[in-house]
């Protein structure tokens, strides 16, 4: 992975080696393939003439051409910074050697491939998992370019069976079931009797069954307790509840030890301002 990217910074370095001039500015042009990933990273020069903040006119070596509806182009600044911008291609001219490419800068809601929203994770409402606007394998094709630069986001546990989203709670033991119920108990001080709460209730209020004693006062007289843990689905009774998950993409229920540790990442793009490509210091 390394060596890759390694050479794809010296290949981008190439590409745009050359001076700033009033007309003309050196870049890396990628093509935009049908999935959505890079392909050959190429050198390309800007035509200032044929440039504005709507669109951009390129040329680039070539002898046919290019199969490719967009491109990501690139360009590094003064202080060695790598932007980047997605071009749709409106036309191509092949002339002799020459392949001249005109294009309008993409929207960055529609058709973006840089778009920020297709950069970071977010939770699928019918799948309930984590899911961007590319699959994750063609990000990373882009990052081994050095067009995006990967981040951990979070940590999350999910589903370990589907990789869905869980919700987590106190539950069952034996089953993992959040349908339980926990019954109080009352220790009275004064006779040390335990019992279940309701076995104290009167009309008139507390009363401890065993010394007969009334009106009891909490934490003074007596103290409530989490008594025995009941469940609704496998009727077990007694011990403590664990924390337990409910996956909602495949029902299956699980503990934190079975759970998958998943590292949620996004990816970020360094943005070229296309009203500063021919200045000097604006990029």
């Amino acid at each position: 992975m390394s060596t890759r990217v390694e050479s794809s910074s010296l290949l981008f370095e190439e590409c745009c080696q050359g001076s700033f001039e009033a007309e003309q500015r050196r870049l890396a042009f990628i093509p935009l393939l049908l999935d959505s990933s890079p392909g050959a990273l190429l050198p390309a020069t800007a035509i200032a003439s044929g440039s504005s903040a709507c669109g951009l006119e390129l040329e680039l070596v070539a002898k046919t051409r290019i199969e490719a509806f967009a491109a990501v182009i690139g360009c590094e600044n003064l202080l060695g910074r790598r932007l980047f911008a997605t071009l749709m291609i409106d036309s191509q001219t092949l002339m002799g050697e020459t392949l001249r490419i005109r294009g309008h800068w993409a929207n960055e809601d529609r058709d973006d491939v840089l778009a920020p929203e297709r950069l970071r994770p977010r939770v699928d409402p019918r799948s309930l998992r984590f899911v961007y606007g590319l699959p994750e394998d063609i990000l990373d094709r882009w990052c081994d370019l050095g067009v995006m630069r990967r981040y951990l986001v979070d940590r999350v546990m999910l589903c370990d069976r589907c990789q869905a989203i869980p919700s987590w709670r106190q539950g069952c033991h034996v089953c993992g079931s959040g349908r339980i119920t926990k019954e109080r108990l009352v220790h009275h001080f004064a006779c040390s009797h335990l019992d279940r709460a309701i076995e104290f209730e009167t009309a008139e209020g507390l009363q401890c069954p065993r010394c007969g004693v009334s009106n009891l006062v909490a934490d003074v007289d007596f103290e409530a307790i989490d008594g025995p843990v009941n469940c609704f689905d496998c009727r077990a009774t007694g011990g403590k509840t664990v924390m337990a998950a409910m996956c909602h993409g495949c029902h299956r229920r699980f503990g934190m030890e079975d759970a998958l540790e998943h590292s949620l990442n996004a990816y970020h793009v360094e943005r070229l301002d296309p009203l500063h490509l021919f200045e000097r210091t604006g990029v």
